[in-house]
């Protein structure tokens, strides 16, 4: 009998294994499908992998994302086009930002730098402008707009 109950105490523990491995799987699964890909591209960025994070944001719908997570992936995606002088790109998707709610002073820095490139200074001075603090902390942005007001 003790034999039995050995027996049927092993099967009561491998029981156990399997279902409590059946629900790591599951929870693996639901998890990878929570994958914060915004967060995850701005990291990418933040450590020079551009590529990376270019590629991570091109499997984003920004139409599932908050209003928040959008205005960051705007400005996500137009640092990658500042970063390539795909300065049209740039300034829609910074654009595309600031109508999603990010209004930081950077974005009109970063805004500023993608309007020079296009060498629209009228832009380039208005978005410095917009910049206000941030702006005006920043030496090189206000060189940039002494030149942007000589064009």
């Amino acid at each position: 009998m003790s034999k039995m109950k050995h027996t049927l105490k092993n099967l009561v523990v491998v029981a156990a294994l399997l279902a409590t491995s059946i629900s790591a799987v599951g929870l693996a699964e639901e998890s990878s499908d929570e994958v914060d890909h915004v967060a995850l591209a701005t990291r990418m960025l933040k450590d020079g992998h551009y590529d990376r994070a270019r590629s991570v944001l091109l499997s984003v719908d920004a139409n599932t994302l908050t209003m928040e997570e959008r205005a960051n992936f705007y400005t996500l995606n137009g640092l990658l086009d500042l970063d390539a002088a795909s300065h049209a790109s740039a300034v829609k998707n910074f654009d595309l930002a600031i109508r999603n709610g990010k209004v930081d002073d950077i974005i009109f820095v970063y805004l500023a730098q993608a309007f020079w490139g296009q060498k629209d200074y009228a832009m380039t001075v208005r978005s410095i402008d917009n910049a206000d603090e941030e702006g005006e902390e920043i030496a090189q942005l206000q060189l940039m707009k002494a030149q942007a007001l000589r064009e």
